[in-house]
């Protein structure tokens, strides 16, 4: 091999390794980029429930959480005011709840409340939600999630068999939901959810009827970054 041949092959390993070498100046410095991820919309609402309801906010995976939740009695009328401090003194119900992220998207939970009075008492539920969309910026503009429950009450059965605690069959006891709740934040300080819902009993008075229609609407406002103001609303048609 002469000089000359030596040269040019010199020349021609410098040059594909200048041209590998701004490639990857270029990819370091911004200029060649691959496809952005959307980025995710973080907090539509501050927590998996609103005030009673599911959200659309979800556990993370391996994540689990206790709950204490409480329902308190009237405001005003003849069971609240100032006496009974504004409904805080009469606790309607308590329910204290394990729940867990089995991923970002899946959440499963059971819980026991003491039910708030006639006609069901002693109810243990479970739940299964289900994240289907998830808000991005500049490309989903929803999230959506599907929720299913359960609950079974093992309170005494009534002797008086008119009343629907007597429950004649253990399939009685039985009650489901299933809901799909969609929700928007639109930007940092307000968000609004809708929640269609279908609410099932196997055993009821023959006045009322099995299966329930209900819509569910909640909003968010914010007040600063650590204040706001959460309204949910239940609309039942029989």
């Amino acid at each position: 091999m002469n000089k000359l041949t030596y040269l040019l092959v010199f020349t021609s390993l410098f040059s594909f390794y200048n041209l590998h070498a701004q490639e990857d100046s270029l990819a370091f410095d911004g200029v060649i980029e691959g496809p952005e991820e959307p980025e995710f919309v973080e907090e539509v609402f501050s927590s998996t429930r609103v005030i009673n309801g599911h959200s659309t906010e979800m556990l993370g995976k391996k994540v689990l959480e206790y709950r204490i939740e409480h329902r308190f009695g009237d405001i005003a009328g003849p069971n609240g005011g100032a006496q009974q401090m504004f409904g805080f003194d009469n606790s309607a119900d308590i329910r204290m709840a394990l729940e867990y992220g089995i991923t970002d998207n899946i959440n499963i939970g059971i819980g026991r409340s003491k039910g708030n009075g006639q006609p069901y008492r002693s109810l243990i539920d479970g739940y299964f939600k289900y994240r289907v969309l998830r808000q991005k910026k500049n490309s989903m503009p929803i999230s959506m999630v599907l929720l299913g429950t359960a609950s079974f009450t093992y309170m005494k059965a009534s002797s008086d068999i008119s009343q629907v605690s007597s429950f004649p069959n253990w399939q009685h006891r039985f009650a489901y939901c299933g809901q799909l709740n969609i929700s928007k934040k639109f930007g940092s300080w307000y968000s609004l959810s809708l929640s269609p819902t279908l609410v099932h009993r196997n055993y009821v008075a023959s006045s009322d009827q099995n299966t329930l229609f209900a819509l569910g609407g909640a909003m968010r406002f914010s007040i600063g970054k650590t204040m706001g103001v959460v309204l949910e609303l239940s609309l039942i048609h029989i």
